[in-house]
């Protein structure tokens, strides 16, 4: 059976191995995929919003009570490595929390952010074409 070995990023293109699952990739190329690679810690970004678009606050969903130490787990987990900040402090827009379970038993915690979608002022940035990148 084939197996993928890591790849230097200082080599070639042309003699690079083909890429056919994530598992190659995750062979290849180890150091973007640990825990201290994966997020950029010190990068800010403030998201600019239409100010004529009324800030919403949404109710928050109820969790099932079997889930509610595993979530609350998992948001100190993101908070230590930085993937999310703790508000204290009184804010316009609040979004629901939405919590599924994985396949793998793993929790996914995401937000509904329909209405502040609408009142996100989007950067517009033109993609180079692979012969710019090249």
């Amino acid at each position: 059976m084939y197996e993928t070995k890591y790849v230097h990023p200082s080599t070639p293109l042309a003699d690079r191995p083909a890429i056919n699952t994530k598992e190659d990739l995750k062979a290849m190329y180890p150091e973007c995929f640990q825990d201290s690679n994966k997020y950029i810690p010190d990068y800010k970004y403030r998201i600019h919003l239409n100010p004529d678009v009324k800030p919403t606050i949404h109710a928050a969903r109820r969790l099932p009570l079997e889930l509610k130490p595993r979530v609350k787990r998992k948001l100190q987990y993101m908070e230590s490595n930085g993937i999310l900040a703790k508000v204290e402090q009184p804010t316009e827009w609040v979004n629901s929390m939405v919590v599924e379970t994985k396949e793998n038993g793993d929790l996914r915690i995401c937000l509904d952010p329909n209405d502040l979608n609408e009142a996100i002022l989007r950067e517009h940035y033109r993609i180079p074409v692979l012969d710019e990148i090249t």
